[in-house]
């Protein structure tokens, strides 16, 4: 048993390392390229997210962080991954409109 709540917890760390960084990437990708102040903030939203999730992970290591008496960092990204994924879902929506409206124009 103690060996399977090892792996567990060794999995627990990985992915919350990995999931900070990624979602520090993609939010400084997503500043970088910002063309609406909604890209911007939800970039630096992500970026602060990220660091923040990071810097509490490896602050506790290797005790995860609720057990630390910390905030569980996966609120922020849970938040955040709803945003944009909300986001993605709408532009997608909208961009299929625009391209449904083009090939009918097209059309003869």
């Amino acid at each position: 048993v103690r060996a399977m709540n090892q792996t567990q917890l060794a999995f627990d760390i990985a992915w919350d390392v990995w999931i900070s960084m990624a979602t520090a990437a993609y939010g400084l990708g997503m500043l970088g390229r910002s063309r609406s102040l909604f890209e911007r903030l939800a970039g630096g939203y992500g970026i602060l997210a990220g660091v923040a999730g990071l810097a509490i992970n490896l602050a506790v290591f290797p005790v995860p962080p609720t057990n630390a008496g910390l905030p569980d960092p996966g609120m922020f990204f849970f938040v955040w991954f709803g945003i944009v994924g909300l986001s993605m879902t709408w532009l997608g929506f909208r961009g299929s409109e625009t391209i449904l409206t083009r090939l009918h124009q097209d059309e003869p």
